[in-house]
């Protein structure tokens, strides 16, 4: 399994879930493909909290060459309630090996294997709004 961690949190004071618990859920469906994966995340965080709607967006990277360096900066604004609104941004690094377990997919879905010199990672943003 590759590395996943957190690289952003706004200063939310009452967040619907912790780090650990989101961290816990994209652990335990890391093999999933991204966009079964947010749509597990989604399911997952609105049994934890019916007070909040949410917001998940995947942002898929993939580099054919480890000779690129690749600097990617994204920007949001939101006018909403600091103290009960907010975001959290995870970033996952996949394995890089083509044997690394992966869900089944259906034959309308791409399959990608990573060769030796591709590196692929995700950025899945979390926004909640309180209702």
């Amino acid at each position: 399994m590759g590395i996943v961690k957190i690289t952003n949190r706004s200063q939310c004071l009452e967040a619907p879930f912790t780090e650990d618990q989101l961290l816990k859920i994209i652990n335990e469906h890391y093999a999933l493909e991204p966009k079964a994966l947010i749509e597990r995340i989604g399911h997952e965080l609105d049994k934890i909290s019916s007070k909040h709607k949410f917001i998940i967006q995947c942002t898929k990277m993939k580099v054919e060459s480890q000779k690129i360096d690749l600097n990617i900066e994204t920007d949001f604004v939101a006018y909403w309630e600091p103290s009960k609104d907010g975001c959290i941004t995870v970033q996952m690094n996949r394995d890089l090996d083509s044997s690394s377990p992966s869900s089944p997919s259906s034959s309308s879905e791409k399959v990608e294997h990573a060769s030796e010199n591709t590196a692929r990672a995700l950025l899945l943003t979390v926004y909640w709004i309180s209702v």
